[in-house]
């Protein structure tokens, strides 16, 4: 068996020469600093330069680039740990800890703090005059992956080995045991380590040297495998197989032995014999006939009282010959039928007359008798007389044929009740159950299986609880003890757990009855979710229309007074000599002059939300619009903006809504990425009969529980805004 570390060192040759190349060139870049950067490029390895003192990078070649998956600016002047390197300050490696890095597995950091396992070298050097550390490494993460799945090879075949109930262990030539194993060291009571390395008959057989029967002394001279029964004291009847173990050459190694316990197979085989002798015993015993039938009809074999039934030996004869006196199969014989349908069972009743002129009833059983392969290869008859049997249905059937006049019409009554309240309950549009007094369900109608997803089988039995909301217990309760104590029907909300966990609002009454004779609540359960769900978006109509008129209100009376302070603070500039005014008036008008603008953005956001206007529609070139709303934007320094416009067709849109649209979706993928950068992305292409435009930001995300309040009115997780951008957006 190979070591993972052999496996490791053949993965590693196809790389190595990349490696030894970077290290060349290493070399190379320490002796000489001019044209570096082609030299850099053309290694396949990746090569970082880094200062010492300060961490900065100073470079990095091509190959380093591909493998952070960033470009080049936004790496060069970086601080390496925490960047590239998983180490905190402080607690580098190299300069901090004095640690040798060659030729050793670690971790990059790529671009999303992707870890990328590396073969990484350092070598502490002079660049420009300064103190550098020059890192070359290979991304080893193909390595890394082969590693696993052959450990995992190697965990799976020692589970398979040890999962086997027969001994297994491997000898080499001279009988010491190499491998081993579970299920023969519980049966010795041993671990591995106990075993491996003895001699097999010392820990097997406790003796000196080999037993003359060993299959191991004759596969070691003749080199071909062998198997013997070996009746161990210790471990009882063995049947031990090896198979010889050779090398490259031919040269024998050892061997792979399988001991397969036959103790319990004898038991089994003594088990065996007295169960036939039970089964003969009961076979002769059976006051019933037994025969066993071959595919062309003629007896295998028959029981004592068939023989002496007929009086003679049925063995060899045909079938419907011996027992009916035909030329031919029976009509419906019940054999033929079995190997015809390959039914477990086919049975018959006859009326036959013996050839002494006696008649009687007789039931037959048919059942197939199959081989190892499910083949039918005979079949098996029992004849049971039925004689008494048949005479006494036919004394009660003359009592039955009587009784049947009396309750006939009662009967037909009692049925069309049933019926009627039967497809009254299972057509109800409502849900309908009956509780005992235990609280368990004893019946639940067609509509109650549809509105909760349970069949009839997983509620019937079980107690009502079940299927409550644990916080409706204690109401549901109370409303069950009310109707059992015969008060008056009550009306009550509980919410009922569908088999998908949804939680059903539900209105919940119920009336006592009498159910098999003891007192039971039916219950009947409306579903209230339609309901709710109108009262739900009544009031969210109600409360958008009381925010449009609150709106419409604060949009006109804010924007008179905001003009009115726009108009002073201008005067104020133009009456104020630009050489007599003092910074900090400046900077207070400036705060005048932006706070004037954030205000009219509300006034206008709030008009636009209320608004209730038609779009004006006009022929709109969509990419032109595009970039008419990004050149209204300032973008910060540290966020990149990237246009993949297509070739779309014009397109009918109002230009003011459409612009606004794509004015806040661009703002908020801004104020996502405001704090640590990123790419902002707009694309347009044309999909099917439509024009389609995305807005993609790298920026923080939208957390799981705010994405299904996007569009609700007046949220936002923003210390500025009023949270009615998207709102205006999915309403435009």
């Amino acid at each position: 068996m190979l070591e993972i570390g052999a496996l490791n060192s053949l993965q590693t040759d196809k790389k190595s020469a990349s490696l030894l190349q970077s290290y060349k060139v290493r070399d190379e870049v320490l002796q000489g600093e001019t044209s570096i950067e082609p030299i850099l490029d053309s290694i396949p390895a990746g090569i970082i330069i880094i200062d010492e003192a300060t961490h900065e990078i100073i470079d990095l070649n091509k190959a380093a680039l591909e493998m952070l998956g960033v470009p080049k600016k936004y790496v060069v002047g970086k601080i390496c740990y925490n960047f590239i390197c998983p180490s905190d300050k402080g607690k580098c490696p190299i300069t901090d800890l004095g640690q040798e890095v060659d030729k050793s597995e670690r971790i990059l950091l790529k671009a999303g703090k992707e870890k990328v396992p590396i073969l990484k070298s350092v070598k502490k050097s002079f660049w420009n005059g300064r103190r550098c550390l020059i890192e070359s490494f290979i991304d080893i993460s193909d390595r890394k992956k082969m590693e696993n799945q052959l450990r995992s090879m190697v965990d799976e075949w020692q589970k398979t080995f040890d999962a086997i109930s027969d001994f297994i262990f491997i000898l080499d030539k001279d009988f010491r045991i190499v491998k081993v194993n579970q299920s023969l060291c519980m049966a010795l009571g041993k671990n591995q380590e106990e075993l491996i390395g003895k001699k097999c008959f010392e820990v097997l057989h406790g003796t000196s040297e080999a037993w003359h029967n060993c299959p191991y002394k004759k596969t070691l001279a003749t080199g071909n495998g062998a198997v013997e029964l070996v009746d161990d004291p210790r471990l009882g009847t063995l049947l031990v197989s090896n198979s010889p173990i050779f090398d490259e050459n031919g040269n024998l190694l050892g061997a792979v032995h399988v001991a397969k316990n036959m103790s319990e197979i004898k038991m089994l085989e003594k088990e065996l014999q007295q169960k036939n002798k039970i089964l003969d015993l009961i076979a002769e015993n059976i006051h019933a006939g037994l025969v066993i039938v071959s595919r062309d009809f003629h007896i295998l074999w028959a029981n004592k009282v068939q023989e002496e039934k007929k009086g003679c030996k049925l063995e060899g004869k045909l079938c419907y010959s011996i027992f009916m006196g035909r030329d031919s199969l029976c009509p419906e014989c019940p054999v033929e039928e079995v190997f015809k349908t390959g039914k477990d069972e086919v049975r018959r009743e006859v009326f036959v007359e013996d050839c002494g002129g006696k008649s009687e009833w007789i039931e037959i059983f048919a059942s197939p008798i199959r081989d190892e392969n499910g083949k039918i290869v005979a079949a098996m008859e029992l004849v049971i007389p039925i004689t008494a049997r048949k005479e006494m249905e036919l004394k009660l059937k003359q009592y039955s044929e009587n009784l049947e006049e009396l309750v006939k019409k009662r009967t037909e009554e009692l049925l069309e009740a049933e019926l009627r309240a039967s497809i009254l309950l299972e057509e109800a549009s409502v849900g309908i159950a009956v509780i005992q007094h235990d609280g368990k369900i004893v019946f639940v109608n067609k509509r109650l299986l549809q509105l909760s997803g349970y069949s009839e089988d997983e509620i019937l039995g079980h107690h009502y609880e079940e299927f409550v909301d644990k916080k409706y217990h204690d109401l549901a309760m109370n409303l069950l003890l009310k109707k059992l104590q015969g008060m008056p029907p009550l009306i009550t909300e509980i919410e009922l757990i569908a088999k998908n966990g949804e939680r059903i609002p539900v209105e919940m009454s119920g009336s006592l009855i009498k159910y098999k004779g003891y007192p039971a609540i039916v219950v009947i359960l409306r579903d209230i979710r339609e309901r709710k769900l109108l009262q739900k978006q009544l009031l969210e109509i109600e409360r958008l229309k009381a925010i449009c008129d609150l709106a419409l209100i604060v949009g006109h009376d804010l924007r008179n007074p905001l003009q009115a302070i726009a108009n002073a603070a201008y005067i104020i500039r133009k009456e104020i000599s630009n050489d007599k005014i003092s910074e900090r008036i400046m900077q207070a008008l400036k705060v005048i002059q932006d706070s004037i603008q954030y205000s009219d953005k509300i006034a206008r956001d709030l008009r636009d939300f209320a608004m209730t206007e038609p779009p004006k529609l006009e022929k709109l070139d969509i990419n032109a619009l595009v970039n008419e709303a990004l050149a209204q934007i300032e973008v910060p320094t540290n966020i990149e903006v990237i246009t993949k416009l297509g070739n779309v067709p014009k397109i009918y849109a109002d230009k003011y809504m459409l612009k606004k649209i794509f004015v806040n979706l661009f703002m908020n993928g801004i104020q996502a990425m405001e704090k640590d950068g990123g790419v902002l992305s707009v694309s347009t292409r044309k999909r099917g009969g439509f024009v389609e435009i995305t807005f993609e930001d790298t920026g923080v995300g939208i957390p799981e529980e705010n994405l299904k309040k996007l569009f609700t009115s007046i949220f936002t997780t923003k210390a500025k805004g009023m949270g009615i951008g998207l709102l205006i957006c999915k309403k435009f």
